[in-house]
C-alpha cells in the first residue's frame, strides 16, 4: 500500500520497508508462540505432536480413554485456554505467508491453510507483567490499555495484546511493513523518516503521527 499524500504543503510518502524487524525476535513479547510446521519456523515452541504437547502443559496424563484423534484435542485444547490465555493459529500458505487467530475462508483458505499451533500466556506470567499481587486470577480487574480510565480483566487485556503480537508478525509474514518519510516542500527531501509500521498505515498510526509533525513544524 505505497501512497503519497499531501498535507499542509508537504508530502506524506508511504513505502514498504525494506529491512523490517522481525516482532518475534527483535521486539519483548508477552505470548508464545508454539507451532507445528515441517518447513517454517512461525515462533518459538516446537510442537512434535499436539496431543503430546497440550497433555505436558496441562500436566496430565493420556487417560485410557483417550485417543490420537481429534476429539482428544479438542477437550485438551479447551481446558488449555481455561488455565492460558490465548489463540489458536491458523496459517494460509498461497502467494506468501497469512497468519491468523481465525481460519480462512474463501477457496484458497480450504485448500491452503490449516491450525499451525497456539500463541499463549501463563497466569503467573501475566501477573507478573502488569506488576499484579500473586494472588491474583485472570479476572482481576486492570487499567486498560486501550481505553484509558477504564478497567478490563486481566485476560482479557492480555488477549488484547496476543492479538496485536500476531497482527505484527502477519504484516512482518506477508510484508506489509511500511516506512513513512516527510518531504519538505523547499527542499524535495526527507526531513524526517521512519520505519517499522506494521499493517495498514491508517489503522497502524504511521499517517496520524506524520500529519502531527507536520501540525508541529
Amino acid at each position: 500500500m505505497e501512497q503519497t499524500i499531501d498535507y499542509k504543503g508537504y508530502k506524506i510518502e508511504v513505502s514498504y520497508d525494506c529491512d523490517p524487524l522481525n516482532p518475534r525476535e527483535e521486539f519483548d513479547n508477552l505470548g508464545t508462540i508454539a507451532y507445528k510446521h515441517s518447513r517454517y519456523t512461525i515462533g518459538e515452541e516446537e510442537i512434535s505432536d499436539p496431543i503430546d504437547w497440550l497433555l505436558n502443559k496441562l500436566d496430565k496424563k493420556m487417560a485410557s480413554t483417550m485417543g490420537y484423534d481429534n476429539e482428544t484435542l479438542h477437550s485438551l485444547e479447551n481446558l488449555f485456554f481455561k488455565q492460558f490465555g490465548g489463540f489458536k493459529l491458523y496459517l494460509m500458505d498461497h502467494s506468501g505467508l497469512t497468519l491468523s487467530t481465525s481460519p480462512f475462508g474463501g477457496i484458497y483458505g480450504h485448500f491452503d491453510s490449516g491450525q499451525v499451533g497456539y500463541i499463549y500466556c501463563s497466569l503467573p506470567d501475566a501477573i507478573e507483567n502488569w506488576n499484579l499481587p500473586k494472588n491474583s486470577t485472570w479476572s482481576t480487574l486492570v487499567d486498560n490499555w486501550f481505553n484509558k480510565g477504564q478497567k478490563i480483566t486481566l485476560l482479557d487485556i492480555a488477549k488484547r495484546i496476543l492479538q496485536c503480537e500476531i497482527d505484527d508478525q502477519a504484516a512482518y509474514l506477508s510484508g506489509e511493513v511500511y516506512t513513512v518519510s516527510i518531504i519538505d516542500p523547499d527542499t524535495d527531501e526527507a526531513s524526517d523518516r521512519c520505519g517499522g509500521y506494521f499493517g495498514d498505515p491508517e489503522k497502524s498510526g504511521a499517517i496520524e503521527e506524520a500529519k502531527a509533525q507536520i501540525d508541529r513544524y
